[in-house]
């Protein structure tokens, strides 16, 4: 007998019964981690459903398989879930005390939201790392594994209602409902007695912690189909954006292009009147040079004509 074995009551306050309430008849169910099947009985003999199963463990799977209509044995987070459920889809994935046993709970809810229907669910129960009965030890620093229940010593990761939530949107599901398995701790495995505890610690605990005591949740996930959308709409939105940005790009390179072709256009014309400027400036200088010649060549002719007409007074002298 299993540890994780226990008699299904829909009565009791627990886990088991409170999931096991929001499968329909005749729903197709895969259910991760059945364990000795004992909620895998009641799925079959009570609401009929057809299961398909994931066991880890080769020995407690052979007491779940006579209710199963398919057992696949294997680690979940490793198993190639193709190679077993090809295109099969399932109207619920139950994961009842499964998550807090995995490295990556993650990739898991991830890789089995493939199989859900369009309508489909993913039925969780954790533990709640916050409760009262883990608290109230740690603040005599005592953190003690236990065999069972929320420190059970096979857990491997650990859930505040906050924390699921990160892992869920990670994983691309919204959480359509939340439950919770509500123990006192003085009921609980732990057995504390609260009122050992300074009544201002207890206020200020019950004050700032709205689960408390909460023993476990138990969640109700579905895809989140709008995401899909969203994504594409996103696209639709960075791809408008981008051949704006192309058609404003190319609007502005047109108007730098004949702004260029206008500059270009001009500097060819002061170019050009410049080169006008040197040839007149080059006139110019032959023409003052010539001018220059003239005015000495009449100087001296005027020079030549006074010593000329001036000379037989000179000569009198």
């Amino acid at each position: 007998m299993s540890k994780y074995d226990y008699q299904i009551n829909l009565d009791h306050n627990n886990a088991s019964s409170k999931l096991l309430k929001l499968v329909n008849p005749k729903s197709n169910v895969l259910e991760i981690g059945t364990s000795t099947g004992s909620m895998t009985a009641y799925l079959k003999e009570k609401l009929g459903c057809s299961i398909y199963g994931i066991e880890i463990d080769e020995k407690t799977a052979d007491l779940a398989r006579k209710y199963l209509d398919f057992q696949i044995i294997g680690d979940i987070e490793v198993l190639d879930l193709e190679n077993y459920l090809k295109d099969k889809k399932f109207d619920i994935i139950l994961c009842a005390d499964v998550l807090e046993h995995l490295k990556q709970p993650d990739l898991v809810l991830e890789k089995l939201k493939k199989y859900l229907t369009q309508d489909g669910k993913i039925l969780i129960s954790v533990p709640n790392i916050t409760y009262i009965g883990v608290l109230l030890p740690m603040i005599h620093g005592r953190f003690n594994y236990r065999e069972t229940g929320i420190l059970d010593e096979t857990h491997l990761k650990f859930f505040s209602i906050e924390s699921f939530e990160t892992i869920s949107k990670k994983s691309g599901l919204i959480i359509n409902s939340i439950d919770r398995v509500q123990v006192n701790a003085s009921d609980s495995d732990f057995r504390l007695d609260i009122k050992k505890y300074p009544s201002f610690l207890i206020d200020y605990l019950i004050n700032n912690n709205t689960e408390l005591f909460t023993y476990q949740f138990i969640f109700q996930l579905s895809r989140d189909n709008n995401s899909k959308s969203k994504i594409i709409n996103n696209l639709e939105l960075t791809n408008s954006e981008l051949l704006k940005s192309e058609k404003d790009i190319a609007k502005e390179y047109n108007t730098l292009l004949t702004k260029y072709s206008e500059l270009n256009s001009i500097h060819f014309e002061y170019v050009k009147h410049f080169e006008n400027i040197k040839v007149t400036n080059s006139l110019l200088i032959n023409n003052l040079k010539q001018k220059k010649t003239m005015i000495i060549f009449i100087l001296l002719l005027f020079g030549i004509s006074l010593f000329f007409h001036f000379r037989p007074y000179l000569t009198n002298y």
